[in-house]
């Protein structure tokens, strides 16, 4: 007996105590789910490891460089900045801010030509904060509170604190969103597939209390470790689609495994009827946990492996979404099969009350899905060369994908930080709101006579690069001073003598350490400032760093190309750790050598098409009216690692569901071509209903308001869809035919050594107790 059927039987017979201990623990969840999204973070696009994140540490750490800051922008269509009514308005408006408890220090517009735009009618602040960007809520509910109406201005917040923000109320927006969307539509097609109220309720019964018990783990985890607002939609989506998944299969399981023991309705008295239906029910959960409780473990497990890939990279962004998705799988599986059990054991036969339309049960014979999978194993070549030819066509376009790291163009042009940013934008260029800043460690003080005329030279180079606006630090007070003059001032041993040199030293320079600030024509994702930032790193040429300096870059381009960089350095190593896991636990489950290999090119052609589809809609900007977002011009960087790890355990669960069936099949047959046919005609409508939950739970993520969550909801509803017709439909029928019976292949001595550890349930056995 295996272990699923001793599970099986186990819940059967614990029924009502399994279904207490699953409502105590849903009831204690539910104060703390609702209150998961307060515990997230809207950051983690960046690691200490990285060169701009070592020197903005270091910045912080020997010059008190803040942490963050606030735009405050000052617009008007007809006052100028300078004029006694703008000048009037916009001190009023900022005069309580310097004195709240995390802000460091205002740096006003009045003393910074550069904070005024050419046309003079828009101007900023500079607000520097003492907390973190991603952790700033605190200060930017001060400084918004602080902040006074100014007569005759239109004033906004961006920066960094003002982004995060805005991305955590509009993911919570965007959750709510999609909640009234798909669960209506994911009730409507249950309703359709099973034919009844009753059995449409219990797959949305089991993703609900799924999805409020991961979100209440998640609030735990989240006040241990750092965890990202976008864990909150992707948990739900994963929570609520894989719980409605399982439960379908489980239930359609269980509605089949009854109807073959209907006979207990045809017995004379009460007494044996009741008896029969009691003993038939329980027959009916301990083959369907053994069975497809079986085909679940394994399809969750893979999903499991690709989201715990996720937490092997540094950035917490990928690390918290492969612990709040390990967290709701492990959930969907376990509700899936002891809360799902228990509760069918309880309702029985009443599974189809409240019917709508009458369903038969897949038997196996020759029904539609039979008749094409014969249809397609006819002409396999025939079907497969253009199959495969429109899955790779569709994947083409992910060739020119462009990465880079998110910004205020995620949010809705009407969102406050963006609409702010994209006045700065518009008045002062890309470049100038995301400066490079240089780290410079000089041998000995970066004052002395001989560092001064290294840095003198060095700004000049820098200056001379005709992707370079200007540059700022201590040998660049006044373009009218000279190198000696600069020499002669900081060599007085009072130090300078003029106040405005000694507020650019304190500010700039310490000991060793001294700052230039670099500003660029170009935003933080231009390929430009990418380009320029690595010829500062690499130190050749006019751009080389002075003799006996080191240097550091960070800011603007430099936290957008370690971002990329990292990712992409890292990303091989979960790619592999993925690949070799998953082949391993599909090489438990099928019993071949061959299976797992073909189930990895399947599930790389659905997620390559899926890819290819995100470049051409969100990064080339095609379909964005429809959709209502505006081009981007890249893909985000995190992205395809997030779907690609999510992807590929969850298409594989449609894999798992079809092939488990063949191969009850063929071990009873020994015929390939009765065993794809048998399997798809009793799985492929459950398949392709599955696929439809989640392609609707994951599809009401494209109305989201942020491109991101946009992004990865319409990725996945791509990727299952293709998965669960064109791959599962006719790919996996053409192949396993041109294979034949070495799909089925296995080393004997290895099949032995499984069946010992893994026995397969007969469900052809009599019942048990």
């Amino acid at each position: 007996m295996s272990r699923f059927e001793r599970l099986g039987i186990f819940v059967h017979r614990h029924r009502r105590a399994v279904l207490a201990w699953w409502v105590l623990a849903i009831l204690a969840a539910v104060p703390f789910a609702p209150r998961a999204a307060s515990a997230l973070k809207a950051g983690g696009f960046s690691t200490d490891s990285l060169e701009s994140a070592r020197a903005r540490a270091l910045l912080a750490a020997e010059l008190d460089l803040p942490p963050s800051a606030l735009a405050v922008v000052f617009h008007s269509d007809v006052l100028r900045a300078g004029t006694q009514e703008f000048e009037t308005a916009a001190a009023d408006a900022v005069s309580g801010i310097p004195r709240l408890p995390h802000v460091r220090s205002l740096l006003s517009h009045r003393a910074a030509i550069r904070q005024v735009s050419a046309d003079g009618h828009t101007a900023y602040d500079v607000v520097l904060l003492d907390y973190a960007p991603d952790d700033s809520a605190p200060a930017l509910d001060e400084v918004r509170d602080a902040l006074r109406p100014a007569p005759g201005l239109e004033v906004g917040l961006a920066g960094g604190p003002a982004f995060y923000s805005d991305v955590q109320t509009v993911s919570e927006s965007d959750l709510r969103r999609s909640e009234v969307i798909s669960l209506p539509l994911a009730a409507v097609a249950l309703v359709l597939v099973f034919g009844s109220i009753v059995a449409a309720g219990v797959p949305l019964a089991i993703g609900g209390a799924a999805v409020v018990f991961a979100l209440a783990v998640t609030y735990g985890i989240a006040n241990l470790t750092p965890m990202s607002i976008f864990v909150l939609n992707l948990a739900t989506l994963l929570g609520l689609g894989l719980g409605v998944d399982y439960s379908l299969l489980l239930t359609s399981r269980f509605r089949e495994e009854l109807a073959r023991r209907s006979s207990w309705r045809d017995l004379r008295t009460k007494e044996d009827r009741e008896d029969a239906r009691a003993r038939a029910v329980a027959d009916a959960v301990r083959v369907t946990v053994a069975t497809a409780g079986r085909a679940v473990f394994f399809s969750g497990l893979t999903v499991l492996l690709g989201l715990i890939g996720l937490t092997l990279f540094r950035f917490m962004i990928l690390r918290s979404v492969g612990i709040a998705g390990a967290v709701v799988v492990a959930v969907a599986v376990a509700a899936a099969l002891t809360l799902l059990p228990a509760l069918l054991g309880v309702v029985g036969p009443g599974i189809d009350r409240l019917p709508v339309r009458r369903v038969t049960a897949a038997s196996g014979q020759e029904g539609p899905w039979a008749r094409l999978a014969r249809r397609v194993m006819a002409r396999p070549v025939a079907v497969l060369v253009p199959t495969l030819g429109l899955l790779v066509l569709l994947g083409v376009p992910f060739l020119g994908v462009r990465f880079n790291a998110p910004d205020a163009t995620i949010l809705p042009a009407s969102v406050p930080s963006r609409v702010a940013y994209d006045r700065l934008v518009g008045a002062f260029g890309d470049g100038a709101l995301s400066p490079i800043m240089i780290a410079i460690r000089t041998t000995g003080p970066a004052t002395s006579p001989d560092n001064v005329a290294r840095l003198y030279d060095y700004s000049r180079r820098l200056a001379a690069d005709p992707r370079v606006s200007h540059v700022e630090g201590l040998v660049d007070v006044d373009p009218r001073l000279r190198l000696a003059q600069y020499q002669l001032l900081y060599a007085d041993p009072n130090g300078p003598p003029d106040r405005f040199v000694q507020a650019t030293l304190a500010a700039t320079t310490r000991g060793d350490l001294t700052l230039f600030t670099v500003t660029t024509p170009y935003g933080p994702n231009r390929d430009e400032a990418r380009a320029f930032v690595g010829d500062l790193r690499a130190g050749t040429g006019p751009l080389a760093a002075p003799a006996g300096m080191h240097v550091l870059v960070a800011g603007g381009a430099a936290d957008v190309q370690d971002v990329v960089s990292e990712i992409a350095a890292e990303f091989p190593r979960t790619g592999l750790f993925i690949l070799v896991t998953t082949y391993l636990v599909l090489l438990l489950l099928l019993r071949s050598i061959v299976l797992p290999a073909k189930a990895l090119v399947m599930n790389a052609l659905s997620i390559g098409a899926s890819f290819g589809a995100l470049v051409w809609i969100f990064q080339d900007g095609n379909l964005s009216a429809i959709l209502g977002f505006q081009p981007l011009g890249f893909v985000e960087t995190t992205q395809p690692v997030i779907l690609f790890c999510v992807l590929f355990g969850l298409s594989m669960d449609y894999e798992v569901f079809l092939l488990t069936r063949m191969k009850e099949t063929w071990d009873r047959t020994g015929d390939n071509t009765v065993a794809v046919a048998s399997g798809l005609e009793r799985s492929g409508r459950i398949v392709t209903s599955a696929a439809l939950i989640v392609v609707l739970v994951a599809g009401s993520f494209a109305f989201a308001d942020i491109v991101l969550i946009k992004t990865l909801g319409l990725g996945m509803a791509i990727a299952v869809a293709l998965d669960a017709t064109v791959v599962r439909a006719l790919l996996v029928p053409a192949t396993m035919r041109l294979l034949g019976a070495w799909n089925w292949w296995m080393p004997a001595r290895l099949e032995r050594w499984l069946a010992a550890r893994l026995p397969v349930i007969d469900v052809e056995r009599e019942p048990v107790g």
